[in-house]
C-alpha cells in the first residue's frame, strides 16, 4: 500500500509496537538489564552473518563504521 491508502489501523499498530518498545526499554532500564555487543570491522561481517546462521553468535553485532577507511 502506499502511504496515502493506508488506514488509521496500520498507524495505531505502529504506534502500539513503539510504546511496546519504549515500555521495554524502561524495564531494562531499572532492572538493569543490559545487551552485550561485539564490535567488529566491516571486513568482520560475512564471519559474524554466518555466526548467526549457525546459531553460535553470542553478542549483537555492532559495525565500527570507522573501519570503511
Amino acid at each position: 500500500d502506499l502511504p496515502e491508502t493506508r488506514g488509521l489501523g496500520d498507524i495505531y499498530k505502529r504506534q502500539e509496537r513503539i510504546q511496546e518498545t519504549a515500555q521495554m526499554l524502561t524495564f531494562c532500564e531499572e532492572n538493569n538489564i543490559t545487551a552485550d555487543v561485539e564490535i567488529i570491522a566491516m571486513h568482520e561481517i560475512n564471519k559474524a552473518f554466518e555466526s548467526v546462521i549457525h546459531k553460535k553468535a553470542r553478542y549483537r553485532y555492532v559495525i565500527d563504521m570507522a573501519s570503511l577507511k
